[in-house]
């Protein structure tokens, strides 16, 4: 009689996804691939997206005049094989604008993140620490809730905090010289 080995009991993995999972979803952009695994956000909220028009209109009109990049609301942005990511405000330098075919490869100069009740653990944990590992250069978490603005620039192994600006603050950013941007003009009075 032959004995055949017993094996302790090990939970079937699903294998991780991919971009090549991720990108035959089709058009379906309240979800990312975040380390392999889909999650998917509620729409935002009105405060949310009110903050990110705001944002974007005062660094367009800007950049369109300086020539030195552009900005953009959510675009795929691959990271890896298993993580593609699309932050709800990017700037691309016109070196970064290059590396698009189709979608992102590789960090964007600036990704904006502005918080909602149902991606803020997310945009504050997982995506932060993303952004870090994959070279993003500034991270800027905007809360339409408290109005403020947080500032973060890559320091390699930590991000380096320039400051938490609020209604009457300016932000100079690095990376975009003669860019201004007056918080009290992103957040719209309550």
């Amino acid at each position: 009689m032959r004995h055949r080995p017993i094996l302790p009991f090990m939970p079937h993995a699903t294998p991780p996804k991919t971009v090549d999972d991720y990108f035959a979803l089709g058009d379906d952009r309240l979800t990312e691939l975040i380390e392999g695994e889909f999650v998917v956000s509620a729409a935002p909220t009105l405060p949310h997206q009110r903050a990110i028009i705001c944002l974007i209109c005062i660094l367009e009109l800007q950049l369109r005049r300086l020539k030195f990049g552009k900005v953009s609301l959510p675009i795929d942005v691959e990271l890896s094989r298993t993580t593609v990511v699309h932050p709800d405000i990017v700037f691309l330098s016109n070196a970064t604008l290059k590396r698009i075919k189709g979608h992102l490869f590789g960090p964007p100069d600036l990704a904006v993140e502005f918080l909602s009740p149902s991606n803020r653990s997310n945009d504050l944990k997982r995506k932060m620490k993303l952004y870090l590992e994959h070279g993003v250069p500034q991270y800027w978490i905007g809360d339409p809730d408290a109005r403020t603005i947080r500032v973060l620039e890559n320091g390699g192994k930590a991000w380096n905090e320039k400051g938490m600006f609020k209604p009457g603050d300016v932000i100079r950013p690095s990376g975009m010289p003669g860019v201004v941007v007056e918080v009290s003009e992103v957040f719209e009075e309550a």
